[in-house]
């Protein structure tokens, strides 16, 4: 296996490390920036270069900025600190400088760097696909159109395009991960504050840019049939010659055939493999999305509960413990008993002695209240008013007169209202429900509550404008 270090100087990440990692990092996006401006062009002049960083740095006015030797250079002025953080990044292999004609310096970007500050800016702005399903729908259109005359650069891009989508969904996986352990481990009983990470920022970076497409309208399912039939084809003896042969024409490499089908095998598996199971990733990405919801919907019940049974109480007791210290305030509430360790005498059972049972005389008991029979009935099954068949019911009657509706025309007059909301939005991307929702562009307040506003409407219905 290569390592990324033969293709590298060993010092090429040593600028991120050390007490000016973060200007290190800020200088070289002004600098991609520069370059960006200048159309892309392989090269800049480094005068230009230098004096558009001057002034960056100029108005920046860093705290405290050390040279290669740790020597404080705050001193010094903005166009020495900027050709010091030049010469930085030229030692250690992100830029290259030259003298061209009539003895001009240029400078330009190693081909490596610019992989890495692809990666960094996507890393640094949260970048990812608005929809996932480009890169399967890529992987048909190749491979239903198929040309042997190009089959190695075909079988490439499909091979990127694959593998590109994977690492994808593994980072949408991961990113799952991250909102339900913030959930989790944040202490934080705002409902307005829970509204807005479920209604805009989970919904934005995570429903829509995977199950709004992905999982519904152009479900990978469409395309699996189509790609794996081709893909045998591929492996077959026939296409692997063409294959081959094509390589041949199109590479300079002395290995035999045996070893060309051996390094082509392997690509068209990864590619069969992963499109075969990817409905099972989506599956699985789906299951920590419902765990996710789940949560979400039990903390915001738990946060707006207002209920008066044992529940309620034991919810109010647990409240007032967290924020007053003061054992007098909860001593009496019920027993709270702590966990010892395990050790040899936890199994132990101490003898009791008998005792006669002394007689009691038998107590009427009253007759149970119906009323009261039924009004336990129903707080037992009080949850049922916000599962997804209860909401669905609920939105399906809404549409019946129309084919969509903005949220912020429901009704909103107390917390079930906004528990009943924030699910609708929720709930949109589960296969069985009759609706879709699609993003207002606007932001509304109703009793104090500001969000992102959506519309709701009949699923298959384009988007509102």
């Amino acid at each position: 296996m290569k390592n990324i270090f033969d293709a590298i100087d060993y010092k090429f990440f040593q600028v991120f490390s050390g007490e000016n990692r973060r200007i290190h990092a800020e200088v070289i996006m002004v600098v991609s920036d520069f370059f960006k401006r200048h159309n892309n062009a392989p090269f800049v002049e480094k005068e230009d270069l230098v004096n558009h960083l001057t002034d960056y740095i100029n108005q920046r006015d860093f705290d405290k900025v050390l040279d290669d030797e740790g020597n404080d250079i705050s001193t010094s002025s903005s166009r020495e600190k900027a050709l010091n953080k030049l010469n930085l990044f030229k030692r250690n292999g992100w830029l290259i400088e030259e003298k061209v004609e009539n003895y001009v310096d240029i400078i330009q970007f190693d081909d490596n760097a610019l992989i890495v500050l692809k990666a960094l800016e996507d890393i640094s702005s949260n970048s990812a696909p608005k929809e996932y399903t480009g890169y399967i729908y890529v992987i048909d259109n190749l491979l239903r159109y198929f040309d042997y005359n190009q089959g190695i650069s075909i079988i490439e891009q499909v091979y990127d395009n694959t593998e590109t989508l994977m690492n994808r969904l593994r980072g949408l996986n991961s990113s799952i991960k991250k909102y339900l352990t913030k959930l989790l481990n944040e202490d934080n009983e705002d409902a307005e504050r829970l509204l807005k990470t479920l209604l805009s920022d989970y919904q934005e970076n995570v429903i829509n840019k995977a199950f709004s497409n992905l999982k519904l309208s152009d479900n990978p399912s469409k395309y699996k049939n189509q790609i794996l039939s081709r893909l045998n084809e591929l492996r077959s003896k026939e296409g692997m010659e063409k294959l081959i042969a094509n390589f041949r024409k199109t590479k300079t490499s002395k290995d035999s055939d045996e070893l060309i089908e051996e390094q082509l095998i392997y690509q068209i598996d990864y590619i069969y493999d992963n499109v075969e199971f990817l409905q099972q990733t989506i599956l699985m990405i789906d299951v920590k999305n419902a765990k996710y919801v789940k949560s979400s919907t039990s903390k915001l019940s738990f946060i707006l509960s207002e209920n008066f049974d044992v529940e309620g109480k034991i919810e109010s007791i647990l409240k007032l413990m967290k924020h007053q210290k003061n054992e007098e305030l909860y001593s009496h509430a019920f027993g709270l008993y702590k966990m010892g360790i395990v050790d040899s005498q936890s199994l132990y059972k101490p003898r009791t002695y008998r005792s006669l049972v002394s007689e009691t005389p038998l107590e009427t008991i009253t007759e149970i209240d119906q009323d009261y029979v039924d009004k336990i009935r129903l707080n037992l099954f009080k949850d049922n008013r916000f599962s997804t068949k209860t909401i669905n019911e609920y939105v399906k009657n809404i549409l019946l007169l129309r084919s969509k509706v903005k949220a912020s025309e429901l009704d909103f007059n107390n917390n079930e209202d906004l528990t009943r909301l924030i699910l609708i939005q929720l709930y949109a991307h589960h296969e069985h429900m009759c609706y879709q929702t699609v993003s207002a562009d606007e932001v509304v307040m109703r009793n104090s509550i500001e969000y992102n506003d959506f519309w709701i409407m009949k699923r298959g219905e384009h988007s509102a404008k």
